[in-house]
């Protein structure tokens, strides 16, 4: 697998793109996201169970997402089902991005650990509730996984890499990159502060409740304008399929 080292300006480039092509199909790609956050919520829900099998499934989620966005910027359309291409795959071509998920599972699981007994500490002073203090803990630790679940699974999705060889390759591309990686998500963070302080100058003359809505609305944009990007992230990192065949856009 032949690693891409490109340049810092290539991190606004893949935050240009994500949103160019998400202008280009905005009914889909929000259609997609939508259906990945309701399946994400759904098995939350379910007990113990519910939130294993996220975990296992949530890297074929993520390169149906990648998926989806790789046809939004080849032209086609993508239909809400592309989110579950990657599970439609004959058993033998769905082991890589299975294992992906168990692996997921079990980094998820020390994850979670960490950030209780973190948050306890943190908590022991009494200025902070351990739940507050867990869940402050649980996004710096879930972060990087995140970043690093993106490149796994497309990977593993589209070039049957296996799961530590994959999350090893991730971490070199986030390293190596790590300008361009930096810059990319302090340009998003400045769109999410945009976004706010737009919400905010909204709610001021009207009602808070006003500029909720458009916080909701604005922030829904934002975050299926990042899913789609992280395509064009990859596609300069590594190597990804340029193109969609009409076959994966059936429903």
């Amino acid at each position: 697998m032949k690693l891409n080292i490109v340049s810092a300006g290539a991190g606004v480039h893949w935050v240009r793109m994500g949103l160019r092509t998400f202008a280009r199909h905005p009914g889909a790609l929000l259609a997609l996201l939508l259906l990945y956050l309701i399946v994400s919520l759904a098995l939350s829900l379910v007990p113990f169970v519910g939130i294993a099998f996220l975990w296992l499934i949530t890297p074929a989620l993520t390169a149906g997402q990648l998926e989806g966005s790789r046809m939004a910027a080849g032209g086609q359309s993508p239909a809400p089902s592309v989110l579950f291409s990657a599970l439609r795959r004959p058993l033998p071509d769905l082991r890589p991005i299975l294992m992906l998920g168990i692996w997921y599972m079990a980094i998820s699981v020390v994850v979670q650990v960490m950030a209780e007994y973190a948050g306890a500490w943190l908590a022991a002073g009494g200025r902070i509730k351990a739940s507050e203090a867990t869940m402050g803990f649980a996004l710096l630790f879930y972060l990087p996984l995140f970043c690093l679940l993106w490149f796994a699974s497309g990977l593993a999705h589209w070039h049957a890499v296996p799961p530590g060889q994959g999350l090893f390759y991730a971490v070199v591309a986030c390293w190596r990159n790590l300008k361009a990686c930096l810059v990319y998500l302090a340009a998003w963070i400045g769109l999410a502060m945009v976004a706010a302080i737009a919400s905010l100058l909204v709610a001021l003359p009207t009602l808070p409740i006003v500029g909720g809505l458009v916080w909701m609305l604005l922030a829904s944009l934002l975050a299926a304008g990042l899913s789609t990007s992280t395509y064009f992230a990859f596609q300069d990192c590594f190597q990804a399929p340029s193109e969609a065949s009409p076959e994966e856009n059936a429903p």
